[in-house]
Protein backbone atom coordinates (compact mmCIF):
# COMPACT_ATOMS: atom_id res chain seq x y z
CA UNK A 1 0.00 0.00 0.00
CA UNK A 2 1.28 3.29 -0.98
CA UNK A 3 2.19 5.61 1.93
CA UNK A 4 -0.09 8.77 1.62
CA UNK A 5 -0.11 11.81 3.73
CA UNK A 6 -2.87 13.46 5.72
CA UNK A 7 -3.79 17.11 3.71
CA UNK A 8 -2.53 20.02 5.64
CA UNK A 9 -5.32 22.90 5.89
CA UNK A 10 -3.67 25.19 3.27
CA UNK A 11 -4.48 21.92 0.81
CA UNK A 12 -7.63 21.99 1.77
CA UNK A 13 -8.55 25.45 1.82
CA UNK A 14 -7.25 25.07 -2.24
CA UNK A 15 -9.02 22.34 -2.87
CA UNK A 16 -12.32 23.88 -1.75
CA UNK A 17 -11.49 27.02 -3.98
CA UNK A 18 -11.14 24.17 -6.82
CA UNK A 19 -14.24 22.23 -6.11
CA UNK A 20 -16.68 25.30 -5.50
CA UNK A 21 -15.70 26.54 -9.27
CA UNK A 22 -16.20 23.14 -10.72
CA UNK A 23 -19.68 22.77 -9.21
CA UNK A 24 -20.74 25.37 -11.57
CA UNK A 25 -20.19 23.28 -14.39
CA UNK A 26 -22.58 19.57 -13.98
CA UNK A 27 -20.80 16.68 -14.07
CA UNK A 28 -23.47 14.11 -14.81
CA UNK A 29 -21.22 10.96 -15.73
CA UNK A 30 -17.99 9.94 -14.32
CA UNK A 31 -16.23 6.78 -15.57
CA UNK A 32 -16.25 3.83 -14.04
CA UNK A 33 -13.02 2.01 -14.01
CA UNK A 34 -13.22 -1.64 -15.91
CA UNK A 35 -9.99 -2.32 -13.49
CA UNK A 36 -8.37 -1.11 -10.56
CA UNK A 37 -4.91 -2.26 -9.49
CA UNK A 38 -5.84 -5.94 -9.24
CA UNK A 39 -9.68 -5.46 -9.05
CA UNK A 40 -12.01 -6.12 -12.07
CA UNK A 41 -15.42 -4.00 -12.37
CA UNK A 42 -18.47 -6.73 -11.63
CA UNK A 43 -21.13 -4.18 -12.06
CA UNK A 44 -21.75 0.26 -10.99
CA UNK A 45 -23.55 1.81 -8.67
CA UNK A 46 -25.28 4.65 -9.32
CA UNK A 47 -25.22 7.67 -6.39
CA UNK A 48 -28.67 8.50 -5.08
CA UNK A 49 -27.56 12.24 -4.47
CA UNK A 50 -26.98 15.75 -6.61
CA UNK A 51 -23.71 15.82 -7.39
CA UNK A 52 -21.19 12.87 -7.98
CA UNK A 53 -17.78 13.34 -7.25
CA UNK A 54 -16.86 9.76 -7.30
CA UNK A 55 -16.85 6.04 -9.56
CA UNK A 56 -18.56 3.24 -7.55
CA UNK A 57 -18.60 -0.16 -8.13
CA UNK A 58 -18.38 -3.57 -6.50
CA UNK A 59 -15.41 -5.47 -7.72
CA UNK A 60 -14.25 -8.75 -7.92
CA UNK A 61 -10.54 -10.63 -6.37
CA UNK A 62 -10.18 -13.96 -6.05
CA UNK A 63 -13.86 -14.67 -6.19
CA UNK A 64 -14.23 -12.09 -3.24
CA UNK A 65 -16.36 -8.71 -3.84
CA UNK A 66 -15.23 -5.57 -2.52
CA UNK A 67 -17.01 -2.55 -3.11
CA UNK A 68 -14.63 0.27 -4.72
CA UNK A 69 -14.85 4.37 -4.23
CA UNK A 70 -12.57 6.04 -6.98
CA UNK A 71 -11.92 9.66 -7.50
CA UNK A 72 -10.30 11.15 -10.54
CA UNK A 73 -9.13 14.29 -11.79
CA UNK A 74 -5.94 16.11 -13.17
CA UNK A 75 -5.81 18.51 -9.63
CA UNK A 76 -7.08 17.36 -6.15
CA UNK A 77 -10.09 18.73 -5.00
CA UNK A 78 -11.87 18.77 -1.70
CA UNK A 79 -13.62 15.70 -3.08
CA UNK A 80 -10.40 14.44 -3.27
CA UNK A 81 -9.56 15.04 -0.01
CA UNK A 82 -12.60 13.83 1.75
CA UNK A 83 -11.47 10.36 0.52
CA UNK A 84 -8.11 10.74 2.49
CA UNK A 85 -9.94 11.55 5.73
CA UNK A 86 -12.40 8.69 5.20
CA UNK A 87 -8.86 6.31 4.70
CA UNK A 88 -7.48 7.82 7.57
CA UNK A 89 -10.92 7.43 9.75
CA UNK A 90 -11.56 4.63 9.15
CA UNK A 91 -9.47 2.45 11.88
CA UNK A 92 -9.71 4.92 14.36
CA UNK A 93 -13.98 5.14 13.79
CA UNK A 94 -14.06 1.17 13.04
CA UNK A 95 -12.39 0.92 16.83
CA UNK A 96 -14.58 3.23 18.46
CA UNK A 97 -17.83 2.41 17.00
CA UNK A 98 -16.87 -1.17 19.01
CA UNK A 99 -16.36 -0.48 21.88
CA UNK A 100 -19.60 2.39 22.33
CA UNK A 101 -22.01 1.50 19.58
CA UNK A 102 -22.82 -2.38 19.64
CA UNK A 103 -24.94 -2.39 15.90
CA UNK A 104 -23.18 0.39 14.67
CA UNK A 105 -20.71 -0.13 12.20
CA UNK A 106 -18.51 1.57 9.03
CA UNK A 107 -17.43 -0.74 5.79
CA UNK A 108 -13.24 -1.43 6.69
CA UNK A 109 -10.75 -0.33 4.45
CA UNK A 110 -9.08 -3.13 2.88
CA UNK A 111 -6.65 -1.49 0.21
CA UNK A 112 -6.13 1.73 -1.49
CA UNK A 113 -5.09 2.09 -5.09
CA UNK A 114 -3.01 5.53 -5.14
CA UNK A 115 -2.47 6.05 -9.13
CA UNK A 116 -1.77 8.76 -11.58
CA UNK A 117 -4.47 11.20 -11.52
CA UNK A 118 -6.73 8.77 -9.42
CA UNK A 119 -7.03 7.58 -5.75
CA UNK A 120 -9.89 4.45 -4.92
CA UNK A 121 -10.58 3.24 -1.49
CA UNK A 122 -11.43 -0.22 -1.30
CA UNK A 123 -13.76 -1.32 1.20
CA UNK A 124 -14.98 -4.38 2.27
CA UNK A 125 -18.61 -5.22 0.21
CA UNK A 126 -21.43 -5.35 3.12
CA UNK A 127 -24.77 -6.58 1.83
CA UNK A 128 -27.45 -4.34 2.95
CA UNK A 129 -30.33 -1.35 1.88
CA UNK A 130 -29.98 1.85 2.79
CA UNK A 131 -32.27 3.88 4.97
CA UNK A 132 -34.27 5.18 2.78
CA UNK A 133 -36.52 2.05 1.84
CA UNK A 134 -37.57 1.51 5.33
CA UNK A 135 -40.91 2.38 6.94
CA UNK A 136 -40.62 5.32 8.78
CA UNK A 137 -40.26 4.13 12.09
CA UNK A 138 -37.16 1.72 10.79
CA UNK A 139 -35.66 5.79 9.58
CA UNK A 140 -36.61 7.16 13.25
CA UNK A 141 -34.90 4.81 15.37
CA UNK A 142 -31.61 4.29 13.10
CA UNK A 143 -31.74 7.95 12.78
CA UNK A 144 -31.69 8.39 17.19
CA UNK A 145 -29.47 5.43 17.42
CA UNK A 146 -26.46 7.12 14.92
CA UNK A 147 -26.51 10.39 16.77
CA UNK A 148 -26.71 9.23 19.84
CA UNK A 149 -23.95 6.63 19.16
CA UNK A 150 -21.44 9.16 18.17
CA UNK A 151 -22.31 11.84 21.04
CA UNK A 152 -20.85 8.45 23.22
CA UNK A 153 -17.30 8.33 20.92
CA UNK A 154 -16.83 11.72 21.81
CA UNK A 155 -16.71 10.92 25.21
CA UNK A 156 -14.63 7.72 24.84
CA UNK A 157 -11.98 9.65 22.68
CA UNK A 158 -8.61 10.52 24.82
CA UNK A 159 -6.53 13.80 24.16
CA UNK A 160 -4.55 11.53 21.42
CA UNK A 161 -7.33 10.20 19.16
CA UNK A 162 -9.02 13.84 19.43
CA UNK A 163 -6.18 15.30 17.49
CA UNK A 164 -6.65 12.79 14.39
CA UNK A 165 -9.99 14.23 14.01
CA UNK A 166 -10.45 17.48 11.73
CA UNK A 167 -11.74 20.23 13.49
CA UNK A 168 -14.28 22.36 12.99
CA UNK A 169 -14.78 25.03 15.74
CA UNK A 170 -16.27 28.32 15.80
CA UNK A 171 -13.26 29.91 14.17
CA UNK A 172 -13.42 27.75 11.16
CA UNK A 173 -17.05 28.91 10.50
CA UNK A 174 -16.50 32.51 11.08
CA UNK A 175 -13.56 32.53 8.69
CA UNK A 176 -14.98 30.07 6.21
CA UNK A 177 -18.91 31.44 5.54
CA UNK A 178 -17.98 34.84 3.88
CA UNK A 179 -16.29 33.19 1.07
CA UNK A 180 -18.45 30.58 0.44
CA UNK A 181 -21.43 33.65 1.01
CA UNK A 182 -19.88 35.64 -1.65
CA UNK A 183 -19.49 32.32 -3.84
CA UNK A 184 -23.25 31.74 -3.27
CA UNK A 185 -24.36 35.07 -3.73
CA UNK A 186 -22.45 34.68 -7.61
CA UNK A 187 -24.44 32.14 -7.80
CA UNK A 188 -28.30 33.69 -6.80
CA UNK A 189 -27.27 36.96 -7.50
CA UNK A 190 -31.25 37.52 -7.43
CA UNK A 191 -31.56 36.53 -4.13
CA UNK A 192 -28.16 38.44 -2.47
CA UNK A 193 -30.50 40.14 0.08
CA UNK A 194 -31.81 37.19 1.64
CA UNK A 195 -28.47 35.53 1.56
CA UNK A 196 -26.98 38.73 3.04
CA UNK A 197 -29.81 38.44 5.74
CA UNK A 198 -28.93 35.18 6.69
CA UNK A 199 -25.40 35.67 7.16
CA UNK A 200 -26.15 38.85 9.53
CA UNK A 201 -28.81 36.24 11.57
CA UNK A 202 -25.49 33.53 11.51
CA UNK A 203 -23.19 36.54 12.99
CA UNK A 204 -25.77 37.20 15.92
CA UNK A 205 -26.05 33.47 16.68
CA UNK A 206 -22.06 33.06 18.23
CA UNK A 207 -23.46 33.50 21.43
CA UNK A 208 -25.05 31.03 21.37
CA UNK A 209 -22.20 28.59 19.66
CA UNK A 210 -20.19 29.42 22.02
CA UNK A 211 -21.81 27.21 24.73
CA UNK A 212 -21.54 24.31 21.79
CA UNK A 213 -19.27 21.79 22.49
CA UNK A 214 -17.27 19.88 20.21
CA UNK A 215 -18.75 16.42 19.08
CA UNK A 216 -17.80 13.70 16.81
CA UNK A 217 -20.33 14.58 13.77
CA UNK A 218 -20.71 12.76 10.20
CA UNK A 219 -22.04 16.31 8.92
CA UNK A 220 -23.38 14.14 5.56
CA UNK A 221 -25.88 12.29 7.47
CA UNK A 222 -29.05 11.54 5.12
CA UNK A 223 -31.28 8.40 4.47
CA UNK A 224 -28.57 7.03 1.84
CA UNK A 225 -25.68 7.91 4.17
CA UNK A 226 -26.90 4.34 6.25
CA UNK A 227 -27.60 1.53 5.92
CA UNK A 228 -29.24 -1.97 7.82
CA UNK A 229 -27.00 -5.58 7.02
CA UNK A 230 -28.70 -7.49 8.70
CA UNK A 231 -29.16 -6.28 12.78
CA UNK A 232 -26.58 -4.13 12.24
CA UNK A 233 -25.96 -0.35 10.65
CA UNK A 234 -23.78 0.74 9.01
CA UNK A 235 -22.87 4.35 8.75
CA UNK A 236 -21.88 5.21 4.84
CA UNK A 237 -19.78 8.14 3.11
CA UNK A 238 -17.97 9.48 6.21
CA UNK A 239 -15.05 11.30 4.62
CA UNK A 240 -16.51 15.05 6.10
CA UNK A 241 -16.39 13.04 9.74
CA UNK A 242 -14.99 16.20 12.14
CA UNK A 243 -15.07 17.20 15.71
CA UNK A 244 -17.49 20.12 15.50
CA UNK A 245 -20.16 21.76 17.40
CA UNK A 246 -22.53 19.39 18.86
CA UNK A 247 -25.97 20.11 16.64
CA UNK A 248 -24.47 20.09 13.71
CA UNK A 249 -25.64 16.36 12.21
CA UNK A 250 -29.17 17.58 14.03
CA UNK A 251 -29.29 21.12 12.37
CA UNK A 252 -28.28 19.44 9.22
CA UNK A 253 -31.11 16.73 9.45
CA UNK A 254 -33.85 19.23 10.22
CA UNK A 255 -32.85 21.43 7.31
CA UNK A 256 -33.13 19.00 4.67
CA UNK A 257 -37.33 18.42 3.66
CA UNK A 258 -37.04 15.18 2.72
CA UNK A 259 -35.95 14.32 6.43
CA UNK A 260 -38.85 17.00 7.82
CA UNK A 261 -41.02 13.45 9.11
CA UNK A 262 -38.27 13.08 11.71
CA UNK A 263 -38.12 17.00 12.96
CA UNK A 264 -40.42 16.79 15.76
CA UNK A 265 -39.58 13.35 16.98
CA UNK A 266 -35.51 14.25 17.03
CA UNK A 267 -36.38 17.77 18.78
CA UNK A 268 -38.23 16.11 21.63
CA UNK A 269 -36.22 13.18 22.12
CA UNK A 270 -32.29 15.30 22.13
CA UNK A 271 -33.93 18.67 23.69
CA UNK A 272 -32.88 20.46 20.47
CA UNK A 273 -33.05 24.59 20.54
CA UNK A 274 -32.48 25.24 17.27
CA UNK A 275 -29.23 26.87 16.18
CA UNK A 276 -29.06 29.83 13.65
CA UNK A 277 -25.42 29.73 13.38
CA UNK A 278 -25.32 26.38 12.37
CA UNK A 279 -28.36 26.29 10.52
CA UNK A 280 -27.30 29.48 8.29
CA UNK A 281 -23.76 28.34 7.66
CA UNK A 282 -25.50 25.36 6.30
CA UNK A 283 -27.92 26.69 4.35
CA UNK A 284 -25.07 29.03 2.57
CA UNK A 285 -22.73 26.95 2.15
CA UNK A 286 -24.98 24.35 0.37
CA UNK A 287 -27.06 27.08 -1.50
CA UNK A 288 -23.69 27.59 -3.39
CA UNK A 289 -22.97 23.80 -3.98
CA UNK A 290 -26.30 23.18 -5.29
CA UNK A 291 -26.97 26.37 -6.93
CA UNK A 292 -26.23 24.62 -10.02
CA UNK A 293 -29.71 22.96 -10.24
CA UNK A 294 -32.08 25.51 -9.16
CA UNK A 295 -35.19 23.07 -9.56
CA UNK A 296 -33.94 20.93 -6.75
CA UNK A 297 -32.06 24.01 -4.76
CA UNK A 298 -33.26 22.96 -1.39
CA UNK A 299 -31.10 25.45 0.40
CA UNK A 300 -31.54 28.48 -1.48
CA UNK A 301 -35.11 27.49 -0.95
CA UNK A 302 -34.72 27.01 2.54
CA UNK A 303 -33.09 30.59 3.03
CA UNK A 304 -35.53 32.50 0.90
CA UNK A 305 -38.36 30.74 3.38
CA UNK A 306 -36.32 31.94 6.15
CA UNK A 307 -36.00 35.63 5.30
CA UNK A 308 -37.25 36.14 1.63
Amino acid sequence: MKKIKRPTLVSLTIGLIILLIKSRFAQDNIEVPLKIGKYRLVHTIAKENLYKHYALGVYLYKNKKVFIKTWSGKIKDYSYYDLLNEYFMNKILSKKLKECCAKIRIPKVLDVVDQKQTLSLVFEYVEGKNLAGYPLSKQKEAMISVMQCLKRLTSLLSQEEKNHFPKRNIMFYLLSLPFLMFLTILSNPKSAFVILKGYIVFLFGIKEALKMNLTVSHRDITLHNIMFSGDKIFLLDYGRVALTLDAYDLTYVLINPRMKQFAQTLKEKFNYYPSKFLRNYILIHNAHSHGMRKTRNLYMRGLIKQYG
